[in-house]
This record gives C-alpha cells, sequence and structure tokens, in this order.
C-alpha cells in the first residue's frame, strides 16, 4: 500500500468538518437543549419527555432526529460514490444549509416553539447527519468527523497497537485520530466562548441573530474544504486524464 503524506486530502478534510461539528452541537445545546450529532444523548430526551408528558418537546425531538436520519441516507448515498465529486456535493448541501441556519432568526426563548426555531432544528438534524457520516477512508484508517466515541476507540486501538507490534505506521492514526479529538473540542469551546463571553447589544436585532453569527465560522470552514477538495478533483481528472492518454501516444507513434 502506498503511503501518503501526513496532511492529504482525507486527514485535513475530516480535521476541518470536527472543527464545524463541535460548533454545530454547542449551537444546538444552546438554541435547543439538544445535540446535532450525539444521538443517543437526544433519544434520553426524547423518553424523558414522553414521560414527563412534555409532548410539544417530544414531537421536536422526534421531528430533530427524522430529518437526521434523512440526513445520514443522503450521506450514504454520497458515500457510495467513494469519489471526490461525491465528497463536493455533499460539501454544497453543507454549506447552503449553513447558510440558511444563518438567515433564520432565532428567539432563544426556552420553551418557545416558534416556526422559526422549527425549521432550523431540522436543517441542524439534516447538518448533523451530514457531518457525522462525512467518512474519509484509505487504507486500514476511517475518519467521523463528529462522532467522538468512535474516533477515540480507533485511537486507542492505534495506540494498542503501536506500543504491541513497535510499528511506527500507527503513528499516523494517532496523530490524526488525536487532532481531529482536539479540532472538535476547539470548536464546542470556540462556540461556547462566542455565546456566553461577548457582550452584544440588547436590541432585537441581536436578540434574533446573535447566535447565528457563530454559523459564520462554518461556512469559512466548509467553503475552505470544498476549495481543498474541488483542486484535489481538477490534479485527479488531469493524472488520469494523461495516463488514459499514454497508451494511445505509444500505439500512434
Amino acid at each position: 500500500m502506498r503511503e501518503k503524506s501526513f496532511f492529504n486530502l482525507e486527514s485535513v478534510t475530516a480535521i476541518i468538518l470536527s472543527f464545524v461539528g463541535g460548533i454545530l452541537d454547542i449551537y444546538c445545546l444552546f438554541n435547543f437543549d439538544f445535540y446535532a450529532t450525539m444521538h443517543t444523548g437526544n433519544i434520553i430526551k426524547m423518553v424523558e419527555n414522553l414521560i414527563d408528558g412534555n409532548i410539544e418537546d417530544f414531537i421536536f425531538t422526534i421531528l430533530f432526529i427524522v430529518f437526521f436520519t434523512v440526513g445520514l441516507f443522503i450521506a450514504n448515498s454520497f458515500e457510495k460514490k467513494h469519489n471526490h465529486k461525491g465528497v463536493n456535493g455533499h460539501l454544497i448541501i453543507c454549506l447552503v444549509f449553513f447558510v440558511f441556519i444563518f438567515a433564520i432568526p432565532n428567539d432563544n426563548e426556552p420553551g418557545v416553539l416558534s416556526a422559526f426555531k422549527l425549521f432550523s432544528a431540522c436543517i441542524c438534524g439534516f447538518l448533523g447527519a451530514l457531518l457525522i457520516h462525512s467518512f474519509t477512508h484509505f487504507g486500514n484508517y476511517t475518519y467521523s468527523s463528529t462522532a467522538m466515541t468512535s474516533n477515540m476507540n480507533r485511537a486507542v486501538s492505534n495506540v494498542y497497537d503501536r506500543v504491541i507490534t513497535k510499528d511506527r505506521k500507527f503513528n499516523y492514526g494517532i496523530a490524526i485520530y488525536g487532532l481531529i479529538f482536539l479540532f472538535f473540542i476547539s470548536g464546542v469551546m470556540a462556540g461556547y466562548a462566542f455565546m456566553r463571553l461577548i457582550p452584544f447589544p440588547d436590541t432585537d436585532f441581536w436578540n434574533l441573530y446573535k447566535y447565528n453569527f457563530i454559523i459564520l465560522i462554518p461556512i469559512i470552514c466548509v467553503s475552505i474544504t470544498y476549495f481543498i477538495n474541488s483542486k484535489s478533483q481538477r490534479k485527479s481528472e488531469a493524472l488520469e486524464q494523461t495516463v488514459q492518454e499514454e497508451p494511445q501516444k505509444e500505439e500512434d507513434a
């Protein structure tokens, strides 16, 4: 198997999107009191709301999970293509829906379920699915940008294999999974600092949109990732065309 450089397309995409996933999770926690990508906790909240008789919150959580499931279905369709074009389509959808979230006003009042809040939450559920299923593959490595439990398990597995076999090839997995974990934490910290520590003016505009400005960071990050993937795709297509043309040139000669 040909070794790849440390900062290749797959690792950079996973690291950037893990940062985005951290921001989206803290955004959803502040605005909707559930997570964009950690659905074990959301299902527990759903059951809790049902038992407590909070029917509105129960329905709200079900809708969020339904949109998450739809997002997983679409993400799977892109993954099956297993090429840069599929990844770019995935990123374009993420970018469009992040712009939607940025534009939707948020009342930020706990317990108030407005149409805007419902629409925004459903989009976040959809985005959470796309991010959690943003797998990139090569060799024996599989990355998930936001599924930190899985990434931690894979990181520890690489540490174990490195210690037991003394094979330095496992250093790559340890480093990449560690970076994904750290960038996810950085995204959570950035989102929390933005929402809690910045003193926004007490006006109608800022009360509706103040938390939405953190979404500018994911928009920028996803745009950068799309640019990286597009550039890589063009290089791959040019290389493939060159390889296909070489036998023809030899025949003509």
